[in-house]
């Protein structure tokens, strides 16, 4: 009986480190960080985060391009947020229901990106629950 668990256990420990890895490759921070590695901008950069997962999407983008984001707007749930993140606002608003706060960060946005010009760039980073939070 020893003999033929071993292969069980092997397969186990196996598909036990794949799916740690698949799941740390998706994660919201490691999947932004993958997408901005050694990217440029002509213009300035603006952040626009919007979900459940904005807060860390936001940090990672920050962590990754750091002063080049010249502003931005975080909007995540309640109590979702950990934190400033260099220049971005961090807003928190309704999910899964918006409230006024969602229209209110959706309104900021708006202000925020009247006055770009055509070199400029705005990451928007949109996870789950960004259709409430940013209404």
């Amino acid at each position: 009986m020893q003999e033929k668990s071993k292969p069980v256990d092997n397969l186990r420990a196996d598909a036990e480190k794949i799916i740690t890895r698949a799941i740390a490759a998706v994660l919201p921070d490691a999947a932004v960080e993958r997408a901005l590695k050694g990217k440029t901008f002509l213009g300035r950069v603006y952040l626009v985060a919007a979900g459940k997962a904005a807060w860390q999407m936001a940090h990672a983008a920050y962590e990754t391009l750091g002063e080049r984001i010249s502003g931005g707007i975080v909007v995540t749930k309640y109590e979702h947020a950990r934190g400033p993140i260099g220049p971005l606002r961090i807003r928190e608003a309704g999910h899964p229901v918006a409230d006024e706060n969602s229209f209110a960060a959706a309104k900021e946005v708006l202000e925020m990106t009247a006055g770009l010009r055509a070199d400029d760039t705005v990451l928007f980073l949109v996870s789950g629950g960004g259709s409430a939070l940013f209404e």
